[in-house]
Order: C-alpha cells, then sequence, then structure tokens
C-alpha cells in the first residue's frame, strides 16, 4: 500500500500542473507503459509486483484520471473551535475540482482516500472508514473557508476489478454531527 500511495501521489501531481484546464489529458505512454508491464509480467514475478502494478493501471485508467487534480499527500492543520485548544491534523491523499458529480456546480471539491486494502461490507465497518473522511472534510473546509457542504469525499479501493464497485461515498455530515460522532466515540 505504501509503495502504491508514493506512486499515486506522483501521478495526481502531474496532473496539478495546468491548474487553469477543466481537465487534462491522461499521459497516454505512461498508461500504455503500465498496461504493457502488466501484460508482460511473467508468474514468477512476486504476486507484491503483480499487485502493484494492478493498482496503478486501475488508477491510470479509472475515472479519477480524467478529472481535474487540486492536491496530492496534501497536509492539512486546522483549529476546531468546539475541541478546545485541540488541532487536529491529517493528510489528504487526494483533491480534486469539483463533486462525485462533474456537473454539480455545487460542489468544490472532492477528497479521494486511495485504499489498496480489501473493501468493508459490514455497515459498522463502512462507518469507522468513512469517520476518517468526515474528519478530512470538515478540516479542509475549515482550511480553505469553503462551505463544508461543497465538499465531497470517497474511498476508492484499486483492489476491486470493477470500476462501478470502488467507491464508497461519505455522507454529506454537518459539522454538528461530525463532531457528535466524536463526542459518541463512534469514530475510536
Amino acid at each position: 500500500g505504501t509503495r502504491f500511495h508514493a506512486w499515486a501521489e506522483q501521478f495526481v501531481k502531474a496532473g496539478c500542473v495546468n491548474k487553469n484546464s477543466i481537465q487534462y489529458d491522461v499521459d497516454e505512454t505512461a498508461v500504455e507503459n503500465v498496461a504493457e508491464t502488466c501484460e508482460n509480467i511473467s508468474q514468477n514475478a512476486k504476486s507484491s509486483e503483480r499487485k502493484l502494478l494492478i493498482w496503478k493501471q486501475r488508477l491510470i485508467t479509472s475515472k479519477w484520471a480524467h478529472r481535474r487534480p487540486i492536491a496530492a499527500e496534501q497536509p492539512i492543520v486546522a483549529h476546531v473551535p468546539e475541541l478546545g485548544d485541540q488541532i487536529i491534523n491529517g493528510k489528504i491523499d487526494a483533491i480534486f475540482a469539483g463533486g462525485l458529480n462533474p456537473e454539480d456546480p455545487s460542489k468544490l471539491y472532492t477528497i479521494v482516500d486511495w485504499k489498496t486494502g480489501r473493501k468493508p461490507t459490514k455497515p459498522q465497518d463502512i462507518a469507522l472508514k468513512l469517520g476518517q473522511l468526515d474528519w478530512y472534510r470538515l478540516l479542509l473546509s475549515l482550511m480553505t473557508k469553503v462551505p463544508l457542504d461543497a465538499i465531497d469525499a470517497t474511498l476508492y479501493y484499486v483492489n476491486i476489478s470493477d470500476e462501478c464497485e470502488r467507491e464508497i461515498h461519505a455522507e454529506q455530515k454537518t459539522k454538528d454531527e461530525i463532531l457528535a460522532e466524536l463526542h459518541s466515540d463512534t469514530l475510536i
């Protein structure tokens, strides 16, 4: 997972160069190179190498490869007044312009958290994973002064072969709902 995240950071940052365009062209050479490497990898190659190449291919052929990135591995630090003197920090894997639905003009950003592990199926496991995205949404809102409801977020599981099944979207929780979950220990 660590090697994939490092590669994904470089891939996303490469698209951050031209922030004035609505979309950018995917580097087709990179796509072809990864696809060719995946096809040519021998059966003797390490399982971890095969997985890494498959994950790379899935990202560069995903819808996110065609979206305009804003940041990769973005540190976020914010003071949440409701938590007293505590400063909360984290690091967001990727931030893209627009919402989950790129046609929705009310959304300014989408946070994407790349996942290489098993996609959860139990509601309590999903809620635990999405709790982190709730905090990322809140912190990004506080840092950028963008309304919380203008920020979408999703988990993206690169180990799932069907792209339609890779995402788990965060709910559009309010600041009060996010803080209430913290105080009720739902996120712990």
